[in-house]
């Protein structure tokens, strides 16, 4: 089962609230700056420089295995897995997902591949995405909007 967060306030998770906060307030750093119309790479580096200055433990396209009954037969690529880390402000325990878009608006083909993604990490050979059960989609409106949005998926 699958839920759906778009605030933070909603989120029970101290820890995964503060993650929410954080990608808030730094997708929101690089929007400002950047502006719309750039593609979804050039908003991914642009994060992937937020994170790192801030002492973020992340991966960026990191392949994860596809099984099918047991079997892996492929990979899939999030955007970053943001891995467990202490950074004396912050603390993290389980990884976390983060798919950028930059498109009008996420749709539900959107929400369908962070729910891909929460569906194949626990059957990684990487132990530690064995417990991700998070997925933040990012958003950086390409039409130009006040601001970027994020949901966050939750797999229960």
């Amino acid at each position: 089962m699958f839920r759906e967060l778009a605030v933070p306030e909603e989120v029970g998770d101290r820890e995964v609230r503060d993650i929410f906060k954080l990608l808030l307030e730094m997708s929101s750093e690089v929007y400002g700056e950047l502006g719309a119309g750039f593609p979804e790479d050039i908003y991914q580096k642009a994060l992937q420089v937020e994170m790192r200055q801030r002492g973020i433990r992340f991966q960026r396209e990191v392949n994860i295995e596809i099984f099918y009954k047991q079997i892996p037969i492929g990979f899939d690529r999030p955007d970053f897995i943001i891995r467990p880390f202490s950074n004396g402000s912050m603390h993290l325990s389980k990884p976390v997902v983060v798919e950028l878009k930059a498109v009008k608006k996420i749709e539900e083909k959107h929400k369908v591949q962070a729910r891909t993604y929460l569906i194949s990490l626990p059957h990684s050979s990487d132990g530690e995405l064995n417990e991700c059960r998070h997925c933040f989609l990012v958003n950086f409106p390409s039409n130009g909007a006040d601001s970027i949005d994020i949901l966050l998926i939750e797999k229960s």
